[in-house]
C-alpha cells in the first residue's frame, strides 16, 4: 500500500515566522509544500513501476505534446500569429514546444501541479516537490497568493529562491479540495487500483516462479518431526519448484498424498480482474481503454468504436487541457492587446475527424446563406443569422425571385413598366446597359402565342 501511505502522509498548511520575497519581509506567511515522498513514490511505484500507469501517462503526454501555441483574437476567435512566443517554442537550449508540453503532462499526472518559471528568453519547469506556495491570510480569513519558494536541493535543504506570482505559471489539472492553492494528481483516487495491479503482477510472477502451479499440500502417513519435515520440503522443492522443473512427474511413496491448494488463473478469472482494474485507471486518466490498448477496450474494439473513442479523448480530455495550460501560461508571456494565448490544433492527426466535421458544417452554413440571399434577405442580416443562429433578426429587401412572380404572356410588359418605354429605358429598368440605336419604343412581340393559365 505504498501509494496509499504516501497520500495519507501529505502535510497541510504550515506557518512560518517570516519570509523574504524579493526584499520584502512577509510576516506569518502560510506555506503549502507538496510533500516529496508523495511525488517520488508516484514516480517510482507509478510511472516506473506500473505498466498500466506508464502507458496512460505516455498516451497523455504524446497527445498533449502535439499542440502548438498561437495568439487568438478575442473578438473574431481567429489565430493571429505567434510573434513573441519564442520562449514557448524554444523553452531551453535545444528544447521544443513538444518537450515542454511533455514535461508539463508528466508533472501534472504525478503531482497534480506544474510550475513553469519565467527566465530571460526562456522558461524552466521546476520540480513540483521542491516548491512551496506562499500565501497570506487577510483579516476576513481569505487567503491571497504571495509567491513561491523554490528549493533546488529539496524543501528546507540548502538555499531557497523566492519568486513572485508573475514569475511562475502554476498549472493544475484537477483542484485539490483539501488544498485550494494546488492541484491533485489523477492517480490519487485510484492509488488502490495501482497497488492492486502491482500485487497481481507479483502474484503472476510468483506463480511462474513456482513451476506455474498453485500451492501444494504434501501429506504423509508417518508423523514427522520438525527436522524431517524441513528435509522433506527441501527435497521436494529442489526437484519440483521453479519453471525449470515444470511438468516433471511427482513420485510419492509411503502413503504420501499431494493436494492442490488455491485456484489457478482460469478459476480465479485473473485476466478479467486485472482488466477491470486497468479500465478504472483509464477512466481516472481520461483515456478510453481502446486508445491505450487495454484488454476490455480491445475486446470491444471496432474501427467505428476507435474513432469515437479518439474523438471523445480529444474533445473532453485534450482540448480542455490545452485551453487550461494556455490560460495559465499567459502570466509569464507578454499578451498583445485584444488577444489571448491559445493552442493551434491544425496539424494534430487524431483531430482530423473534427476538422472534417467542421468543413461539413461550414458547407451547410454556406448553402443556408446562399438560400437566404437568393430569397431576398440582405447579405448582412443573412450572415449574422447564420453566424449567431438568431434568424429572427433577418431583414428582407422586398425583392423576391422570379419563381414567386405572377405568370404573364411572353413579351408582355410587367404591370409596373409603362407601355411607351424605349429599348434603352427598358434595359435600364432591367439593370442592363444601353445599346446603340436602342432609342426606339419597346414593342412586345405579338407573334408569340400567349400562355393560357388554368
Amino acid at each position: 500500500m505504498r501509494l496509499i501511505d504516501s497520500i495519507l502522509s501529505s502535510s497541510h498548511l504550515s506557518r512560518a515566522t517570516s519570509l523574504q520575497i524579493t526584499g520584502t519581509t512577509v510576516p506569518n506567511p502560510l506555506l503549502d509544500p507538496y510533500t516529496a515522498n508523495t511525488y517520488t513514490t508516484y514516480v517510482k511505484e507509478g510511472l516506473k513501476g506500473s505498466g498500466p500507469v506508464y502507458s496512460l501517462i505516455a498516451i497523455r503526454a504524446n497527445a498533449f505534446a502535439e499542440a502548438r501555441f498561437t495568439w487568438r483574437d478575442i473578438d473574431t476567435k481567429e489565430n493571429i500569429g505567434r510573434q513573441g512566443l519564442e520562449a514557448l517554442y524554444m523553452p531551453w537550449p535545444n528544447g521544443t514546444t513538444s518537450n515542454l508540453l511533455k514535461k508539463i503532462e508528466i508533472d501534472v499526472s504525478l503531482a497534480g501541479n506544474v510550475y513553469i518559471r519565467k527566465l530571460p528568453g526562456r522558461v524552466e519547469v521546476l520540480r513540483p516537490d521542491k516548491i512551496q506556495i506562499v500565501s497570506g491570510m487577510r483579516e476576513d480569513k481569505s487567503i491571497d497568493l504571495l509567491g513561491y519558494v523554490y528549493w533546488p536541493d529539496g524543501v528546507n535543504q540548502g538555499h531557497r529562491i523566492a519568486l513572485l506570482p508573475d514569475e511562475v505559471a502554476h498549472h493544475i489539472d484537477m483542484p485539490d479540495p483539501h488544498h485550494p492553492s494546488r492541484g491533485m494528481s489523477w492517480l490519487t483516487p485510484v492509488a488502490r487500483e495501482v497497488d492492486a495491479d502491482t500485487y497481481m503482477t507479483r502474484h503472476k510472477s510468483t506463480f511462474f516462479t513456482n513451476a506455474a502451479t498453485p500451492a501444494l499440500k504434501l501429506k504423509t502417513e508417518k508423523t514427522l518431526n520438525r527436522e524431517q519435515k524441513k528435509e522433506l520440503m527441501g527435497q521436494f522443492e529442489d526437484r519440483h519448484q521453479g519453471f525449470q522443473n515444470a511438468y516433471k512427474t511427482v513420485l510419492l511413496d509411503g502413503g504420501a498424498d499431494l493436494t492442490v491448494l488455491g485456484s489457478d488463473f482460469r478459476a480465479m478469472q485473473f485476466d478479467k480482474i486485472q482488466a477491470a482494474g486497468e479500465t478504472r485507471l483509464a477512466a481516472a486518466a481520461g483515456v478510453p481503454p481502446v486508445v491505450v490498448g487495454f484488454l476490455q477496450g480491445i475486446q470491444a474494439a471496432t474501427y467505428s468504436n476507435y474513432a469515437q473513442a479518439m474523438r471523445r479523448y480529444g474533445d473532453l480530455t485534450m482540448r480542455t487541457r490545452w485551453r487550461d495550460v494556455a490560460g495559465d501560461l499567459q502570466s509569464i508571456v507578454d499578451v498583445p492587446d485584444n488577444a489571448e494565448l491559445w493552442y493551434d490544433d491544425t496539424d494534430i492527426a487524431f483531430l482530423q475527424q473534427d476538422a472534417l466535421d467542421e468543413a461539413e458544417i461550414n458547407a451547410k452554413k454556406a448553402d443556408t446563406l446562399a438560400s437566404l440571399i437568393h430569397g431576398g434577405f440582405t447579405p448582412e442580416s443573412a450572415v449574422d443569422a447564420v453566424a449567431s443562429g438568431r434568424f429572427g433578426n433577418l431583414e428582407h429587401t422586398g425583392l423576391v425571385s422570379v419563381q414567386l412572380q405572377a405568370l404573364r404572356s411572353p413579351g408582355e410588359m410587367p404591370p409596373e413598366y409603362p407601355a411607351d418605354l424605349t429599348v434603352n429605358e427598358r434595359r435600364a429598368l432591367d439593370g442592363l446597359g444601353p445599346i446603340e440605336g436602342g432609342d426606339a419604343i419597346y414593342m412586345p412581340a405579338t407573334n408569340i402565342p400567349a400562355i393560357e393559365v388554368a
